[in-house]
């Protein structure tokens, strides 16, 4: 993965115990969510385990037009086998529909131009169909109390198809004006299947204590996709009509063949030098046959190409901590990480043949405990991928040369006291793209990255005692400015946000009040680019009560 870190997505897992917690959420802007998480024993023997979570949304938003209606199914089956063995099945299914909101643009470099409710698509045309299913079989065997051995396959179906309208261009003397680009998805279906096996465990060698493990993985991805491209006549966005004209159609892209082989092997060892000193070291080898068919149609011209290539690396790891303390409370690291991603799926319009996304990262930090669970943790890191894919319009994408991010970040997570905890993070973050053969924005910052972002979330319990627990939150989130597209002619301002909550639980009763952005100030939430900006909300509330069974 990239050296500047994933979102590791963990699946809820049949336990054994038996509960039932039903959730309801409402607030701001028609919301109302409903939820189910259901775990039982599916034998009287308790061998056999499951669970399944339910939710249904539906949310309209402070955008003209916009609205999501979301429901998830996820089952999930444990079979203890016997006390070394256990095989788990689990299941998502996913839809997700909603309105194809491209957001604002900038007029005259001016992001708050606009109403931030204003909506410049077409709500008779916008409209976009998520859905997605995904299951996973893992078994998990301890080969000995020191080994475990796991063997893991898992698939993902995925398709939206949808249309989209947005503001393009402004080539007139009148800076309300607007272009406006469709972008109709005729087809898009993407699937994913994967197997894994690897074996974890500790032993000693050489007098030395490890923590090891070897493992390998396939990866099989395919996606099939049907683009159309237009333009629409000029609108006045500061009185858009919503007659929904026909679009002019530049041209079609068509991507029937898309397809991935990835093999790799991977293995790592944590070896305890002393007691005070440990070291890293992990490597992994990969290759990968990638097949790459594009049709791009312009009127009566159909310019096909076609690339089929093999990318074979290695990807080194290696890292150091040393922990003076003997009880712990302090430890410094250092690592070092090479990675590599074949190309993504996407609409790429370009006929060059993609290249893999390599990135190379360092880190130097210190993590300590200042006083009982209360840890802050500082880190300066500098890391670059190279071909990374970046995504100029919706749907779009393009290979920059290189992307480059160093900084500092600060984190204080944990108890002050017994009833006071707090969560702060503070990132300073210089992120570049460097790409000669794209002057336009060679040397140019990232997009949506400040130089300067902090947030702040800290509760006390008024109340806390074996009946009744009673709390207040208050939070801030604080941005510097930052650029809105990858030119940096548009900038996003500066904001400081202040959110605040209220929570109570007696007994298997649970609720709490949530409100967002107190002091209702106007904000840039995040852009695509200078004509695709989004919001961000202006003062809300939500409410949750729940109770568990």
């Amino acid at each position: 993965g990239s050296p500047a870190g994933l979102v590791n997505l963990i699946s809820k897992q049949p336990y054994h115990d038996e509960f039932t917690n039903a959730g309801f959420t409402f607030g701001s802007f028609d919301l109302e969510r409903f939820t189910l998480d259901h775990n039982g024993l599916a034998t009287e023997s308790g061998n056999v385990l499951y669970r399944i979570n339910l939710a249904f949304e539906d949310t309209n938003s402070f955008r003209d037009f916009v609205y999501d209606r979301r429901q998830l199914v996820a089952p999930g089956v444990t079979w203890i086998i016997d006390e070394a063995t256990r095989l788990t099945y689990l299941a998502e299914w996913h839809q997700d529909h909603r309105r194809g909101d491209q957001g604002i643009p900038a007029i005259d470099g001016d992001p708050f131009a606009l109403p931030q409710d204003r909506y410049v698509g077409e709500p008779a045309n916008d409209e976009l169909n998520f859905e997605e299913f995904r299951q996973s079989l893992v078994l998990t065997h301890d080969l000995s109390k020191d080994w475990t051995l796991q063997i893991g396959a898992s698939s993902l179906f995925y398709e939206y198809p949808g249309s989209v309208t947005a503001a393009f261009s402004n080539p007139f003397p009148n800076p309300d004006i607007f272009l406006r680009t469709r972008n109709d998805i005729l087809k898009a279906d993407e699937q994913s299947h994967s197997l894994r096996a690897n074996v974890a465990g500790e032993f000693e060698w050489l007098n030395l204590d490890h923590e090891a493990v070897i493992g390998l993985e396939y990866i099989f991805f395919s996606s099939d996709t049907t683009f159309a491209f237009g333009i629409l006549p000029p609108v006045n966005v500061e009185n858009p009509p919503y007659n929904d004209p026909p679009d002019l159609t530049l041209f079609t892209a068509e991507f029937p063949v898309f397809q991935q082989h990835r093999f790799g092997i991977f293995l790592q060892d944590l070896v305890e030098l002393t007691p005070k000193w440990k070291l890293l070291g992990g490597v992994r080898f990969d290759t990968v046959d990638f097949q790459f068919e594009r049709n791009l149609l312009v009127g009566p011209l159909d310019i096909p190409f076609e690339s089929d290539q093999t990318f074979n690396r290695v990807s080194p790891r290696a890292g150091i901590i040393f922990q003076p303390l003997e009880n712990d409370d302090l430890a410094m690291y250092f690592n070092y990480s090479r990675s590599f991603t074949p190309p993504g799926g996407g609409i790429y319009l370009n006929t060059d043949p993609l290249k893999p996304i390599l990135g190379e990262g360092y880190e130097l930090g210190i993590k300590s405990e200042l006083v009982e669970g209360l840890t802050l943790n500082v880190a300066g890191f500098y890391a670059t991928r190279e071909n990374a894919d970046i995504n100029t319009m919706s749907f779009v994408l393009m290979q920059v040369g290189e992307e480059r991010t160093q900084g500092v970040e600060v984190n204080l997570i944990g108890e002050i006291t017994d009833r006071w905890n707090v969560i702060g993070n503070y990132t300073y973050a210089d992120t570049r793209l460097s790409d000669p053969d794209n002057p336009e924005i060679d040397g140019s910052r990232q997009r949506n990255v400040p130089f300067n972002a902090f947030n702040l979330w800290t509760r006390y319990n008024l109340i806390q005692d074996q009946l009744q627990t009673m709390g207040v939150a208050l939070g801030m989130i604080y941005q510097d400015s930052r650029p809105a597209d990858f030119e940096n002619t548009v900038t996003l301002p500066g904001f400081v946000r202040w959110d605040s909550g209220l929570y109570y639980r007696r007994g298997c009763f649970d609720a709490s009040l949530y409100a967002e952005n107190i002091f209702d100030i106007q904000y840039a939430a995040r852009s695509v680019n200078a004509n695709q900006i989004y919001p961000g909300a202006p003062a809300n509330v939500r409410a949750q009560v729940g109770i568990i069974f």
